[in-house]
């Protein structure tokens, strides 16, 4: 079974009237730290989830209140053992944001892993950054042959990081409720601090 949770429900309905989803998939209206924050509900229930994407947007931005210590701690609560939960973000030269998140996930789950297009290393450009966490032993392990298979017609294949985690991370700090911020927007000036300088220089 498959649950989703959508803040803008007079859009999603709209689009349901045209494009009607399976009925094995679940939704839920509302907000997503609120929901998490609450007690389960007969829709979401007690069980856990295998894999939970966390792709929380208002417009270009993330907001603090769906990327703290707290929230990914709710979140985990709800996630098998084996499960795995993928965190969409967007980020650019000096990764400040991501890197704060792939901390902060990492004080909750036992493995994490880093995927963006290897090209954004020369912190010239923006892009999606995906943080993986997992509690299953050897999670990302073999990580790095996961787009191997991608297909010619691939632009190009993502770049893995994770056992290089903790040098991605550089001892950015974990966010708590109380430190968050919303994720930068893309224009945002501070990328300019970082520019053209290859972020895993020596």
């Amino acid at each position: 079974m498959q649950c989703a949770v959508e803040r803008e429900r007079e859009l999603l309905e709209a689009v349901l009237r045209e494009v009607p989803l399976n009925a094995e998939v679940t939704l839920l209206f509302g907000d997503a730290r609120e929901i998490v924050d609450s007690s389960p509900t007969p829709a979401w229930g007690a069980s856990s989830r295998d894999v939970t994407v966390i792709d929380l947007w208002a417009g270009a931005v993330i907001g603090a209140r769906v990327a703290s210590l707290e929230f990914y701690r709710r979140v985990a609560e709800r996630v098998s053992d084996d499960g795995f939960v993928a965190v969409n973000l967007l980020d650019g030269p000096g990764f400040e944001y991501s890197r704060r998140q792939a901390a902060t996930l990492q004080a909750v789950f036992a493995e994490v892993a880093v995927v963006l297009d290897e090209r954004m290393l020369g912190n010239t450009e923006l892009g999606n950054v995906v943080v993986l966490a997992s509690n299953r032993p050897g999670a990302f392990a073999g990580s790095a042959s996961w787009f191997g298979g991608a297909s010619a017609s691939s632009a190009r294949e993502p770049f893995v990081i994770s056992r290089d985690l903790e040098r991605f991370i550089a001892g950015a700090a974990i966010v708590t409720d109380a430190t968050a911020c919303d994720s930068p927007p893309p224009d945002e000036s501070h990328f300019n601090e970082h520019l053209g300088r290859p972020f895993f220089a020596a």
